[in-house]
C-alpha cells in the first residue's frame, strides 16, 4: 500500500511525558509524539487512537520497555517521514522481503517476523550478544548457539538463561541488554518459578496488591512484572485513590478517559488525564486532521 510520507518535528513541551518508575529505565521517551506519529502513519489500519495509545504507552513506559521496543518508538519520533520510520523499524526488511519470507526467519543476525504485504518486525540478536537460528518451520530465535538438554530457566548474576526443552536453542543474555536498567530475578508465574528481566521495585502480588499514592505518582503492581511500579504524576496533577485505583489527575478536569479523538481545525484533540489537549498537525509536518470512527489522524 502506498502511503503519503508525513513528516513530524518537535511536539509542544506541554505534552512531554517521561517514565520514572524505579530505576527510570525508560525515562525520556516522548510518548505523545510517538502516539501522534504512530496513529497518523497507520492510515486507519489500527484500532488504537491517539488518546488510548497515550494511556497504554504511559503505563508501559512506567513499567519498563525492552531496548527493542524503545528503538521502535525512537524510529517514530526521530524519522522524517512514515516511510523512513517503517524502514527504521524493519531494518529495511520491507513488504517485498516479507512476501518471500513468511513467518519468523533469520536474515543474518536479524530475527524478522513477517506478514503478507507488511514490513517486517525485527530484532537484532547481535545486540544481545547472540546469533539468529531457525527453530522450526516458520520459526526462528535468538540464541547463544547451544542446544538445550532440558527445559530450564535461571539467573546467573544478571544473565538470564531460558530453554524451552530438549533440542531447543538456549537463550542467554545480560538483562541490561534486554531492557536497560533491568536485572535478572526469579519470579512466580502461574505457580511456577521462572527467570525474568525486571526493573527495580519490591515484589508484589497483583491479586492482593492495594494501589496507593506516593511522592511523585501512583503505585501499582503490574501483572507482567509483579514489581511495585510508580506511574508519575505531572506538575499540575495530584494522586488520589478511588474504587481501588490510584490515578493522577489535575484538580479541575474537563474530560474523562477514554474519550474519542476529535479534530479541531487542523489539530487532534485528545483527553490526557482529565484535560483536553490539542496536538497541531503542523508539528507532524501535515496540514489537516481527519476523523475515522473514534480515531483522529493528521494528513
Amino acid at each position: 500500500m502506498n502511503r503519503r510520507p508525513i513528516c513530524w518535528f518537535f511536539l509542544a513541551s506541554a505534552l512531554s511525558v517521561t517514565g520514572c518508575g524505579p530505576g527510570a529505565p525508560s525515562a525520556g521517551v516522548d510518548i505523545p509524539r510517538y502516539c501522534a506519529a504512530f496513529v497518523s502513519c497507520q492510515n486507519g489500519m489500527t484500532s488504537t487512537g491517539v488518546a488510548n495509545c497515550l494511556i497504554a504507552e504511559t503505563l508501559e513506559v512506567a513499567i519498563g520497555i525492552s531496548n527493542e521496543r524503545r528503538r521502535a518508538i525512537d524510529c517514530y519520533t526521530s524519522a522524517p517521514s512514515c516511510v523512513a520510520a517503517t524502514e527504521c523499524i524493519s531494518r529495511m526488511r520491507g513488504p517485498s522481503y516479507c512476501n518471500s519470507h513468511q513467518g519468523i526467519t533469520c536474515d543474518g543476525t536479524v530475527r524478522v517476523t513477517c506478514a503478507p504485504d507488511q514490513a517486517g518486525v525485527t530484532e537484532d540478536c547481535a545486540l544481545l550478544g547472540l546469533e539468529c537460528r531457525p527453530s522450526g518451520p516458520g520459526l526462528a530465535t535468538c540464541t547463544n548457539n547451544r542446544m538445550c538438554l532440558m527445559a530450564r530457566t535461571a539467573c546467573n548474576g544478571n544473565v538470564i538463561t531460558t530453554c524451552d526443552g530438549m533440542g531447543a536453542w538456549e537463550f542467554s543474555a545480560d538483562c541490561d541488554r534486554v531492557q536497560r536498567g533491568s536485572r535478572c530475578a526469579m519470579v512466580v508465574e502461574s505457580g511456577v518459578m521462572v527467570a525474568r528481566c525486571v526493573t527495580e521495585g519490591m515484589a508484589c502480588d497483583p491479586a492482593s496488591f492495594v494501589q496507593r499514592c506516593a511522592a511523585g505518582g501512583s503505585v501499582i503492581c503490574p501483572e507482567t512484572t509483579r514489581r511495585e511500579t510508580t506511574v508519575p504524576c505531572r506538575a499540575e496533577e495530584t494522586c488520589s485513590v478511588a474504587g481501588g485505583r490510584a490515578t493522577c489527575a489535575p484538580a479541575i478536569t474537563d474530560c474523562t478517559e477514554p474519550e474519542n479523538d476529535m479534530c479541531v481545525g487542523s489539530s487532534i484533540q485528545v483527553c490526557i488525564r482529565g484535560r483536553r489537549t490539542l496536538v497541531p498537525c503542523s508539528v507532524l509536518g501535515a496540514t489537516s486532521c481527519m476523523v475515522n470512527g473514534t480515531q483522529a489522524s493528521c494528513r
